[in-house]
């Protein structure tokens, strides 16, 4: 169907402002969705209904409807950085080869199949920006490795790794590092693994920040180094952990950043393919 060009117009305007080239569902709402109150309602609202109770939108509604189930086979890659990094080494096109021809450019084919060899291909573009990771910023993507492959044994590999680029930001950003005791260095040591630990099992910034009590049982347990909790703040250990989280989150930002880049641009590229045979000429 054709839409007249008045509503094509405004579907234009909305497209343009979701940069996702869709008519959101607005005013004239898509049928059981909640209505939403917002500018543009009354000006789509007076077209909803036309032609003698034929509603132009619901038509719309119908045919992406149609769309959602044509594409209902075609997976988008996850919002989340973290998981999309862990799900990108979680598939079936693991190769060198898939990576080198799609950075080179070429079209590499991917099917979205959730069986067989070609599970998560859709991924690819995140493998490849990992790989370049770790091809031009060894450091930087083996904490990525370490905050996303949460489940695997591989990413312990990075530990050690991780928590020597922790400590050498945090004494970089610490004038006062020369004038501690070594006692006191040696404790910092063991809060950068107790750090790092916490912040790799909050995936999506939804778990409790440890208590210090937790953390001064967690470094007694596997570093071997008592910090006493109820001297916490008094001792200066509340501001080290707040320093030391922003070392992390700074790493872990230039870590996703490539990730986040790959699967902007591979989302938007699927959604495109999907959507192509839904746009609307006036």
């Amino acid at each position: 169907m054709r839409l007249p060009k008045s509503v094509q117009q405004i579907a234009d305007v909305i497209g343009q402002e979701k940069a996702l080239g869709l008519v959101v569902h607005r005013g004239a709402q898509r049928p059981g969705a909640e209505a939403q109150d917002d500018d543009m309602s009354a000006a789509l609202y007076p077209l909803k209904r036309l032609d003698g109770g034929l509603s132009l939108c619901s038509g719309y509604w119908e045919a992406e409807d149609r769309a959602d189930q044509r594409g209902a086979g075609m997976s988008y890659i996850e919002h989340n950085p973290r998981i999309a990094w862990a799900q990108a080494f979680d598939s079936g096109m693991r190769t060198q080869a898939c990576a080198d021809l799609e950075e080179a450019g070429c079209k590499v084919q991917t099917s979205g199949a959730k069986s067989g060899g070609c599970y998560n291909d859709h991924y690819l573009p995140v493998y490849s920006a990992v790989r370049r990771l770790e091809r031009d910023q060894p450091v930087i993507a083996a904490v990525g490795h370490w905050l996303c492959l949460v489940d695997t044994g591989e990413a312990n590999d990075y530990l050690d790794d991780v928590a020597d680029t922790v400590l050498t930001r945090f004494i970089a950003a610490t004038p006062e590092w020369a004038s501690y005791r070594k006692a006191r260095r040696e404790r910092i040591k063991a809060l950068v693994y107790a750090r790092v630990m916490m912040d790799r099992l909050d995936m999506d910034g939804s778990r409790r920040p440890w208590r210090p009590l937790e953390v001064c049982e967690f470094v007694m347990e596997y570093q071997g180094v008592k910090i006493v909790s109820y001297n916490w703040q008094r001792d200066g250990w509340e501001e080290t952990w707040g320093r030391l989280g922003w070392v992390v989150a700074a790493l872990e930002h230039e870590a996703m950043e490539p990730v986040i880049e790959a699967s902007r641009h591979a989302n938007r590229a699927m959604r495109d393919e999907a959507l192509a045979p839904l746009r609307l000429t006036a």
